[in-house]
This record gives C-alpha cells, sequence and structure tokens, in this order.
C-alpha cells in the first residue's frame, strides 16, 4: 500500500485509551455491585421504607459507600473517555484525511455529549466517524470513500445500551427524589437496578470500541509521512518614491 501523508505531526492516544479502557472495567464491577446491592434491598423489603434519620442501619452506609464509589468512577469514566475521543478526533487529519472532509471537530465530538437532544445522536456519529476515517487500509493518499462507511454491529449495540442505561438512570433520579410513598420508593429501587444492569453491556461494548478505534489510529500511523508545510515566503518591501520624484526609466 502507498504511503500517507499528513502535515499535522500524529500523537498517540493509545496511553489514554488504556486509561478509559481500565475505568470502564471498573464501572463494570461498580455497577455488579451496585446491583447486588439493590437486590439485597429489594429482597429485604428495605427498597420499599423511606429514609428515617433518626436510625441508621449497617445497609444505609454501605448504600452510600457504592453511590460514593459509583459516582467517582462514573465522574472518571467521563473525563477520561472525553479526553480521549478530543485527542482521536484531532489525529483524523495527521491520519492522512483532508480537514474539509471531516465533518465533527474535536471540541464538538466531546461536547455535544453536554448538549441536550444533540446527545442522543451526535457523539455516536463523531465516534462512527473517528472509526471510519482511521481505516488502516485506504488505498492511497487522501483517499476519501464515495459513502461512509456504516457503523460496525458492536458501535450500535454498545450506542443502545448507552441510551437506554442513561435514560433509565435519569427517570430513577426522578422518581426517587420525588418519592414520598414506600411504592414510590419501591418503583425508584427497581429502576435504579435496571439502570446498572444496562449500564453492565454499554461499558463492556465501549471497552471494544476503544479498542478497535486506538488500534486503527496506531496501525493506520505507522503508513503516514509526516510532511509539515513549508513556511510562506517572507513578503517583498518597497521604499515608496519621494513626493514628486519622477520614475527612473531605463
Amino acid at each position: 500500500m502507498q504511503p500517507l501523508t499528513a502535515t499535522t505531526p500524529f500523537r498517540s492516544g493509545h496511553g489514554r485509551a488504556v486509561v478509559v479502557t481500565f475505568l470502564l472495567a471498573a464501572s463494570i464491577v461498580v455497577s455488579v455491585l451496585g446491583a447486588f446491592s439493590t437486590l439485597a434491598k429489594i429482597a429485604t423489603g428495605a427498597a420499599s421504607q423511606l429514609p428515617n434519620d433518626e436510625e441508621l442501619s449497617i445497609g444505609n452506609f454501605v448504600d452510600l459507600g457504592v453511590y460514593l464509589l459509583h459516582f467517582v468512577v462514573y465522574f472518571s469514566t467521563v473525563v477520561a473517555f472525553c479526553m480521549w475521543l478530543y485527542r482521536a478526533c484531532k489525529n483524523l487529519p495527521a491520519l492522512g484525511n483532508p480537514k474539509p472532509v471531516i465533518d465533527y471537530s474535536p471540541a464538538w465530538a466531546v461536547g455535544s455529549f453536554f448538549v441536550p437532544f444533540a446527545n442522543l445522536i451526535i457523539p455516536f456519529r463523531a465516534v462512527r466517524e473517528t472509526w471510519a476515517k482511521s481505516d488502516p487500509a485506504v488505498p492511497y493518499d487522501n483517499y476519501v470513500a464515495p459513502t461512509e462507511p456504516s457503523a460496525p454491529l458492536i458501535m450500535n449495540v454498545w450506542w443502545a445500551f448507552w441510551l437506554i442505561s442513561n435514560f433509565v438512570a435519569n427517570a430513577a433520579l426522578r422518581v426517587w427524589m420525588r418519592a414520598e410513598t414506600p411504592g414510590a420508593l419501591y418503583v425508584a429501587t427497581w429502576l435504579d437496578l435496571f439502570s446498572d444492569l444496562f449500564t453492565i453491556p454499554a461499558a463492556i461494548f465501549a471497552i471494544f470500541v476503544v479498542k478497535e478505534v486506538d488500534r486503527r489510529q496506531e496501525e493506520r500511523s505507522r503508513r503516514v509521512v509526516y510532511a509539515p508545510q513549508a513556511p510562506p515566503p517572507p513578503p517583498l518591501f518597497t521604499t515608496p518614491p519621494a513626493p514628486g520624484a519622477r520614475p527612473f526609466v531605463l
């Protein structure tokens, strides 16, 4: 295959991918712990008991510890994933992709996660574009596919589980904050359980997505020849003629 050329240097995102993979694995462990804790509450009937500040049991402290651990791991995973995605998107020009054919900037790929409604589809498209334009098997330099390839099944499944887990988690939080009866608290507990159960496959498939994009970028970067643009020539300075001077003619 022909070598590829790029005017910007490639900066490997492999280290960030490793960190994201580790944190996603940690989120799986935390979600499993949370699911068992929730199941225990349902089995013992604690799921339908309204909180009482005067009667704090060991189970309350266990729940608090699980929630705090879940928050720390979730927040760390979000930050690490955004940093990895930013680097991966920023590497697309360095992998021989012409900038005019790149639809999503690194800032928009990350920022779209936090924009209502846009976060339902734009992040997925940005990850799909990063995956597609990191293909190490492109035939020649500045190659532009006539149509962007469809996302692999594993990416579609990841995004489906990610959306469902977030919808259910938001529903659980809303019900729990408004719960004034044992029945409402019981519903919130079940929603919290389903949120953990959907988070587990979402994290598993996210690991495969991150690893695959990282593998493609590292492999493609070996074909790229860095050719920085030459600096522009210095401007030509001319001395303006003095007022009233006649032009010099040979």
